[in-house]
């Protein structure tokens, strides 16, 4: 009886393993109207993207202006990314981050990188009402037998976008805030060999480093073989992503704003142990120290000028001062005396035998 138990349970984790693994290889986007959650999670179950409506059946996330008023903009900050550093954000106060954000593309001001911030739990952590606001959709979204989740708030800039990675998480949903994104999508494993992929375990993250908005010469050939799926999301719709669709996020206008949803179940967190293991390790041996990059001000370059210049002259004059010492005390050496020995005068005397 214990062997056919046994025997049982073997399958029933394998038939769940193996679910984490598979991935759709159509590129095709699914819409479809809001029901209930069962429904939802047979949709998500046929691994295909799909797009439907939150207005009239979820309700939709706060505003910003909540967790300003919950916590202040002083405290708070934003992390800021560029497409020219997709690993690591820089730690930006709320208030200047969300000037950058605001800036549109006929702004002179604007950046010749527009800038996108995601990764901000510690934002979230400040804000625990207006997290608790944002919990309120895993009632409609959340699939069974989770044992993990993770809430995320992205924003960014017109024409911003995000590097083209996939994920291995059993859910992700992104819930569009305000504005308007478009997300390019293709099947990862299809199209590997031409994605140019990156497992960078510093921070758990599996991306392309080809830019599919804008390839570079080296990689346009390989982009012209990937099928890619465009389309746009605007306000109060939500997109799902299945595990192992690359997919990239392109900001339409100024200050858009997506919350981003993630689920793993036990049998996604057995399946992927490796992983997540191989990305703890690394961050437990991660140390991150920042150093200024700045310019220095005009008045701090002025005043360093000025001490350099002082420093120049008070070497040069040593220098002279010692120079003419050395050689006020240098004196012609006086020759050496000879001294010759005068000739013995004495007469010599003879010995008789």
């Amino acid at each position: 009886m214990v062997e056919w138990l046994l025997f049982f349970l073997v399958v029933f984790v394998y038939i769940h393993l193996v679910q984490q693994y598979k991935c759709s290889e159509e590129p095709d986007v699914f819409e479809m109207d809001y029901i209930d959650n069962a429904n939802l999670q047979e949709s998500c179950q046929l691994l295909q993207p799909v797009v439907f409506a939150a207005a009239g059946s979820l309700p939709l996330p706060p505003d910003l202006d909540d967790m300003v008023a919950e916590v202040g903009p002083n405290p708070m900050t934003l992390e800021m990314f560029d497409p020219t550093s997709v690993k690591y954000g820089v730690s930006v106060p709320y208030a200047v981050a969300w000037e950058i954000l605001g800036a549109t593309a006929t702004a002179n001001d604007r950046p010749s990188h527009p800038h996108y911030s995601e990764r901000n739990a510690s934002l979230l952590a400040a804000a625990p009402e207006f997290r608790e606001k944002l919990r309120e959709l895993d009632a409609y979204l959340r699939p069974p037998l989770t044992v993990y989740s993770r809430l995320d708030l992205a924003m960014g800039a017109q024409d911003a976008y995000t590097p083209f990675r996939y994920h291995l998480h059993t859910r992700k949903f992104l819930v569009v805030s305000t504005g308007k994104i478009t997300v390019k999508m293709a099947p990862w494993k299809k199209n590997a060999r031409y994605l140019h992929e990156v497992r960078d375990y510093d921070v758990g993250e599996y991306r392309s480093n080809m830019n599919v908005w804008d390839p570079k010469e080296h990689h346009r050939r390989d982009h012209a073989k990937v099928e890619f799926v465009e389309f746009d999301v605007d306000v109060g719709h939500v997109v799902y992503i299945p595990a192992y669709w690359g997919y990239s996020v392109y900001y339409q206008s100024p200050r858009t704003v997506f919350v981003e949803y993630d689920y793993r179940t036990w049998s996604n967190c057995l399946a992927f142990l490796g992983e997540m293991g191989r990305t703890w390790l690394q961050q437990q041996r991660i140390h991150q120290i920042w150093f200024p990059t700045t310019a220095p001000s005009k008045k701090k370059m002025a005043a360093d000028a000025q001490t350099s210049a002082v420093t120049t002259a008070t070497t040069d004059s040593k220098e002279g001062s010692d120079t003419h010492q050395s050689l006020s005390s240098v004196t012609p050496e006086s020759p050496p005396s000879v001294v010759i020995p005068e000739p013995d005068l004495t007469p010599a005397t003879a010995t008789e035998p």
